[in-house]
């Protein structure tokens, strides 16, 4: 499956995408994460998403910018409970305010509302990464609640937001 924006392309994540991923996934991109990602990091990543379309058909996708054919970031759907999904983007700092992470988000949640018959749509932002949750509240999202997440053994609070298929296309 591809997606086509006006001016983006999203499709499956390559092994080959890999050496522009690690430049894309660095500590400045990264920073809610607070670590840029390495290229054994980036590797795994690739797996993952690999497995999660034999699972479940969906996943992060690698965005790129149609005029240039440069890889600017990811974008995506995971299934992460049994009728729930998460929506997730990464664009790289040097692409940041173009309005391409809105562009592509939008269009894959128009996939997932559409396509997969999702009726709510959740993300888990991290407290620090203020741009994420300016684009979720464009999206239409709202937030239901608070999670703390476990990674490399340190305690990360996340913001949960939601949005229905109505609330959506009454936003956007």
């Amino acid at each position: 499956m591809i997606i086509e924006t006006e001016r983006l392309i999203l499709r499956q994540i390559e092994i080959s995408d890999s050496e522009k991923l690690l430049n894309i996934m660095n500590k400045e991109t990264m920073y809610a994460w607070e670590h840029g990602f390495s290229e054994n990091d980036v590797n795994e990543h690739i797996e993952k998403n690999q497995k999660k379309y034999l699972d479940y058909g969906i996943g992060f996708y690698t965005v790129i910018l149609k005029d240039t054919d440069e890889i600017i970031g990811q974008i995506g759907l995971m299934k992460m409970e049994k009728d729930k999904y998460d929506g997730g983007w990464i664009i790289g700092n040097k692409y940041w305010r173009n309005g391409y992470a809105f562009e592509g988000v939008k269009a894959f949640f128009e996939y997932g509302f559409n396509e997969l018959n999702l009726d709510v749509i959740y993300a888990e932002i991290k407290h620090k990464n203020e741009a994420s949750v300016r684009l979720a509240k464009k999206l239409g999202m709202k937030i239901i609640g608070e999670t703390v997440k476990n990674y490399r053994g340190k305690e990360m609070p996340h913001t949960v937001f939601s949005v229905s298929k109505k609330d959506f296309y009454s936003t956007t």
